[in-house]
């Protein structure tokens, strides 16, 4: 009897064995146990979940093979203790500190290299991401309104950060002895700035999205001089010229008459519906050499002026009439409202398609459009060059488009289209 019992477990042993063996083969995740006893998940995709947990009351993270952690949920995510004052930096493995900071897995140690902060996070709380020198850029969604004590302090790597467009405070230290950042876009809503936030830093130049009036109104600590690297960057302000990297395409637009003198300033804010409807009228004139009564006839389309209850406006009503631009239901086309990344692309496409252009037939290669609704409308305008991706094969088709955005995509348009 004995015998046989030792049979049955060295059986099931053998069955466990080769079942994670094939599991392995196939390709799919194991779970297994670090020295600390943390779960890490590992496959042969690249973009695997490695590493997960809660970093809030009812914020998560996960860190993915590539180096991208994402963090997501509602509300704030925790504070944390300052890693310089309480010596827990100096544990065995560099960034090992919190979890979300450097993942073991089978292969070694994984740190993040990017940070994408979704929708519902509204705030980043004490020294959450400071200390992690891997880390490159961050891109923070539009809920976040505060940044806390260190949050981003010391990551001596992190040269691009997108930060929210309804940010109202920078804490003390909050990107203290970041080095490589040498540029940044400020929203028109920051009110505070601590001390030290940009302590140590190397910055050049800031592209404020408000005058200069409402930057003098911000109330930005001079403490031991210590934000010197803000106050003493070149400003440009969001009323008077586009970002450095949108200037040259800016201008190039606005030579070549695609940008109403209304669209002329404040580069940096969001772009409106009725702005794009106007732009897109003169880039199918400009790119046809026609009228865009002239194209409402040749295409058989005409104005109706009570199709909206909430603008009468020409450019709108003929850009719907052409099949290019929707409205939002309700009888009404909410010119005020903002535009996406989704929605451009596809306004781009019909535009095309109205000037003889073949869309169809046409692929992308972004992981996150799969199943959305756009995919289908983005082939073209991205094989053509004329919006891209924002970095890890992502496309980000929800994001939201500002001023200057739009002008360069419009121009590129015109580059391609023009006859």
């Amino acid at each position: 009897m004995k015998t046989k019992g030792w049979k049955r477990i060295a059986t099931w042993i053998l069955v466990v064995l080769f079942t994670a063996a094939m599991l392995f083969v196939l390709g799919m995740p194991l779970v297994y146990a670090a020295d600390d006893g943390m779960a890490v998940y590992a496959a042969n995709d690249g973009a695997t979940v490695i590493g997960d947990g809660q970093m809030g009351d009812n914020v998560y993270w996960k860190l993915t093979a590539d180096g991208v952690l994402t963090v997501y949920g509602t509300g704030a995510t925790w504070d944390y203790s300052n890693p310089w004052r309480t010596g827990v930096w100096e544990e065995k493995e560099p960034g090992y500190r919190n979890d979300w900071k450097c993942v073991r897995t089978p292969n070694g140690y994984i740190y993040p290299e990017s940070i994408v902060i979704t929708e519902g996070v509204t705030h980043i709380g004490d020294n959450t991401f400071g200390y992690i020198e891997t880390l490159k850029e961050v891109t923070m969604a539009d809920s976040v309104t505060s940044i806390g004590n260190g949050a981003f302090c010391r990551c001596k790597s992190m040269n691009s950060i997108v930060l929210s467009r309804t940010l109202r405070t920078l804490e003390n230290f909050a990107f203290a002895f970041d080095e490589k950042m040498s540029s940044l876009n400020v929203p028109d809503t920051i009110t505070d700035i601590g001390d030290f936030a940009f302590y140590g830093c190397v910055l050049s130049d800031i592209y404020y999205a408000g005058t200069k009036e409402q930057w003098q109104d911000i109330n930005i600590s001079s403490k031991e001089d210590g934000n010197a690297a803000l106050l003493n960057a070149n400003l440009h302000f969001g009323a008077d010229e586009p970002s450095a990297w949108a200037k040259a395409e800016v201008n190039a637009a606005i030579g070549a008459g695609l940008v109403p003198e209304n669209l002329q300033k404040n580069y940096q804010t969001a772009v409106s519906r009725g702005e794009v409807a106007e732009m897109f009228v003169k880039l199918l004139e400009k790119s046809s050499g026609k009228t865009i009564d002239a194209i409402l006839a040749e295409k058989g389309a005409s104005v109706n002026p009570g199709t909206f209850s909430d603008s009468s406006d020409k450019n709108v009503l003929a850009a719907n009439a052409l099949g290019i631009i929707n409205g939002t239901g309700n009888g009404k086309f909410s010119p005020d409202g903002t535009l996406t990344r989704a929605q451009i692309a596809a306004i781009i496409n019909r535009t095309a398609n109205v000037l003889g252009v073949e869309t169809k037939g046409y692929t992308h290669k972004f992981a996150d459009v799969s199943g959305h609704w756009v995919s289908s409308e983005l082939g073209w305008p991205a094989k053509a060059g004329i919006i891209n991706g924002v970095g890890d094969n992502k496309f980000d088709p929800d994001g939201k488009l500002t001023t200057e955005q739009a002008i360069a995509i419009t121009n590129r348009a015109l580059n391609v289209l023009k006859k």
